[in-house]
């Protein structure tokens, strides 16, 4: 069995309360990437970087940062719903989701490969399937 946290500085407010961590955006990146270091110190196999509310310059910023503090551990990151982002910050892999149009598993393990890249972790939601 693999274990699986995956981020949320702001929550949807019927999950969670509004501010996972307090604070401005710096702040609760900041304490997002103290968050991710203690999972990996405490074995958890995938953080899948699940931030809605980023644009792509942020995204992908706050992934390298993660990446920055996964190195040397057997955590994995991965990209929730956007290969782009993970393929430009060498993730681990990307968590597709079933919006119509999204690229295939397939289609994400092409381009991996394309940009000379290992192969990536990629999951989907248990109610779709797709190659």
């Amino acid at each position: 069995m693999r274990l699986c946290h995956y981020t949320y500085r702001r929550a949807p407010l019927r999950h969670h309360p509004p501010n996972l961590f307090p604070g401005d955006d710096r702040q609760q990146q900041a304490a997002l990437l103290r968050q991710t270091t203690r999972w990996a110190a405490e074995g958890i196999d995938i953080i899948q970087l699940r931030e809605k509310d980023l644009l792509s310059t942020a995204l992908a910023n706050l992934a390298r940062k993660i990446l920055e503090t996964l190195h040397g551990t057997p955590t994995k990151l991965l990209i929730n719903s956007r290969p782009d982002i993970a393929i430009a910050t060498a993730a681990h892999g990307v968590h597709l989701t079933s919006v119509p149009g999204e690229l295939t598993p397939s289609q994400v393990r092409l381009l991996y490969s394309k940009f000379r890249l290992p192969p990536p972790l990629i999951t989907i939601p248990a109610h779709h399937s797709r190659g």
